[in-house]
């Protein structure tokens, strides 16, 4: 769980605590039947599984599984922010996504349901594999561990919402600063925007989307460079109607 909270206005459940778990060997991870699993184990997630001494050093498939529970008809998406190595996201039987970025964030999706309580289940493989998993194998320079190994979050949203927000300084003597914001729902049209930085509102204004994206400019007042005798940090607070990023430049 990250101790710096990038949303005050989103629906953000933290899915961290201790899931079902089993470890399945030598299977076929991305043709594996999710419904037939026995999970015999449980394991707290975030946690890399094969640092566990009954795992110890263990390569092959396991497969995590826990409950959601998302608002009936409402859009979601999944965030995972670390996951080794190679993973399949299953929700309600169906298979959503696979992937193979360790250590990196990843968004799957959900399908929007009528069923509050959804299955979540993540096949994880940490076999090496240079054709899946080209950025780790044996011997590389640091050990590659499998597991969701940081924290997992379900992001409950509204049809239009935040994709990315990018802030750029352009200046540490004005304090001015470019944002880059991304929308998910709306391909053009306007939205009401605003920007607060270290709670002084500073951008306030109806703003054009094309193509989901749209720029903003702005001033942060009495900004401070950074150095690493004074690491100065300003907070940036970017709302659009129920919705929101927060982010330190």
């Amino acid at each position: 769980m990250s101790l710096f909270s990038r949303h005050c206005v989103r629906d953000v459940r933290v899915l961290d605590g201790i899931w079902a778990f089993t470890f399945l060997g030598d299977a076929d991870s991305a043709a594996l039947d999710v419904s037939g699993v026995h999970y015999d184990d449980r394991l707290p997630v975030p946690s890399a599984y094969d640092a566990y001494p009954a795992y110890a050093g263990k390569r092959g498939v396991a497969a995590y599984r826990t409950a959601l529970h998302v608002p009936k008809g409402k859009k979601a998406f999944l965030r995972f922010n670390g996951t080794g190595m190679w993973n399949r996201i299953v929700v309600d039987g169906k298979t959503l996504a696979s992937f193979a970025l360790p250590y990196s964030r990843v968004d799957v999706e959900l399908p929007v349901s009528e069923n509050e309580t959804r299955e979540l289940v993540v096949v994880n493989d940490n076999r090496y594999d240079l054709d899946r998993v080209p950025l780790q194998m044996n011997h590389y320079d640091f050990y590659g561990y499998g597991g969701i190994f940081r924290s997992v979050e379900l992001h409950v949203v509204n049809d239009v919402y935040l994709k990315r927000v990018k802030l750029t300084p352009k200046s540490a003597d004005t304090g001015a600063v470019c944002a880059e914001l991304r929308v998910d729902g709306l391909e053009s049209g306007t939205l009401p925007v605003t920007i607060a930085a270290d709670g002084e509102i500073v951008y306030e204004k109806e703003l054009e989307f094309r193509g989901s994206k749209a720029t903003a400019e702005f001033v942060v007042t009495d900004a401070k460079a950074w150095s690493s005798e004074e690491p100065n940090l300003h907070i940036v607070h970017v709302c659009i109607p129920d919705d929101d990023f927060r982010e330190r430049i």
